[in-house]
């Protein structure tokens, strides 16, 4: 069985409210982007620019091999690359429900690697398959047409439900290894070199290594003022005599040799690794940045928003909203961008509005009353209900 080699320095800590597991020596975990993202730097709000979400649709090859993959970990609870760059937010992975057919048991054991150097029960590769499609979220796309579609349907009918969504929800790109998807025209990932999800986790550890370090440096900085400033003003208070002792006792601690001779290794091995880290993230974003290319004129203003709405997870007031749009490229002739939106968006049943104001998409409504742990449940089983009616 193959397994991940675990790292002596591993511990548990309660972070956020959440518990989590990491190297110490890696102490920002992937799982904090989405907080260092919303909160920031102190001082230098974001000290580097994340990568705008990528919106992948994925095929039922990808999440069968990624099943088989995660169910050969030393515990299902270990999680793949997609796993944890989708808990980072640098991704977001879709499919249509014809996914939870194709991942069915029949489906599972028929797609068994051969070159097993021991079977694993086949209870094991279920739980993986639970765990694996928390991260996936379900979608039924609208029965839409296009040529690009009616050229996939041709080739492939059982792959057309995934095309109708890749055009609904305007995704980025088409995690698959189907040579089908050739047919659509469509962005589908096929370079050599690297691994997609492996380098959007391996971007996600290194931008949030990133970001927090700068946290540490700028917390670090300004205590070590604060506290120097607080001494030297304490000292004001005190009688002359003592007054200048003081003083002098500080000039001579902070020009003692000793002194740099203790800390400046700490601190050169500190930028050496800040350094280290600016460079991974760089390297990888150079990768997603050449295989990902997203076109954002492509959209309307209303796909923009729905683009957006799903992006955020919850739903948005109107001016966040706005804001958001404006800044993946939307462009708009109206002077009062919200109030058009609004309108638009009111005359569009794939838009909820919220009773406090606050809007979402019709699709991410309906997903967010489900639990993380309940969803793949609830709509596996209507997956095959729906399978059974249309036969019916």
């Amino acid at each position: 069985m193959n397994t991940p080699s675990p790292s002596a320095n591993q511990r548990t800590y309660v972070l956020f409210g959440k518990q989590v597991t990491y190297d110490v020596s890696c102490p920002f975990p992937s799982d904090q982007l989405p907080d260092l993202r919303k909160h920031g730097v102190p001082f230098l709000g974001a000290p580097v620019r994340v990568l705008d979400q990528v919106m992948l649709l994925i095929d039922a090859n990808r999440v069968l091999s990624a099943i088989w993959t995660k169910a050969r970990y030393a515990t299902v609870e270990t999680r793949t690359p997609l796993e944890e760059a989708v808990a980072a937010g640098v991704v977001q992975v879709f499919a249509p429900p014809d996914l939870l057919r194709e991942v069915d048991d029949e489906h599972l054991a028929r797609y068994q690697p051969s070159k097993m150097r021991e079977p694993l029960p086949f209870s094991r590769v279920q739980e993986a398959r639970q765990e694996l499609l928390k991260s996936i979220q379900i979608v039924e796309p609208p029965d839409i047409s296009s040529p690009a579609i009616e050229r996939l349907r041709a080739r492939d009918p059982k792959d057309v439900a995934y095309a109708q969504l890749f055009e609904h929800l305007k995704l980025d790109a088409v995690l698959s290894r189907d040579a089908d998807w050739k047919a659509t025209g469509y962005p589908v990932f096929q370079a050599k070199d690297h691994d997609l999800p492996a380098t959007l986790r391996k971007y996600a550890r290194a931008v949030t290594e990133e970001i927090g370090r700068f946290g540490v440096l700028t917390a670090g900085t300004f205590l070590t003022f604060e506290m120097v400033k607080g001494a030297w003003n304490l000292l004001d208070r005190m009688p002359p005599a003592f007054r200048w002792a003081g003083r002098a006792a500080l000039i001579a601690a902070a020009a003692n040799p000793g002194t740099y001779r203790a800390v400046l290794p700490g601190i050169a091995e500190f930028f050496n690794q800040l350094q280290a880290k600016s460079q991974e993230r760089a390297q990888a974003q150079q990768l997603i940045e050449r295989d990902i290319q997203p076109n954002p004129r492509r959209l309307s203003l209303k796909e923009h928003a729905r683009r957006e709405l799903v992006k955020a997870r919850e739903p948005l007031n109107l001016s966040e909203l706005a804001q958001r749009v404006r800044a993946a490229g939307a462009h708009s002739r109206s002077k009062n961008l919200e109030a058009y939106l609004c309108r638009q968006m009111k005359d569009d049943k794939r838009f909820v509005e919220h009773s406090d104001g606050r809007w979402s998409v019709r699709e991410a409504a309906t997903l967010s009353e489900l639990s993380p742990a309940l969803r793949p449940h609830v709509l596996f089983t209507e997956g095959l209900v729906q399978g059974w009616r249309r036969k019916q």
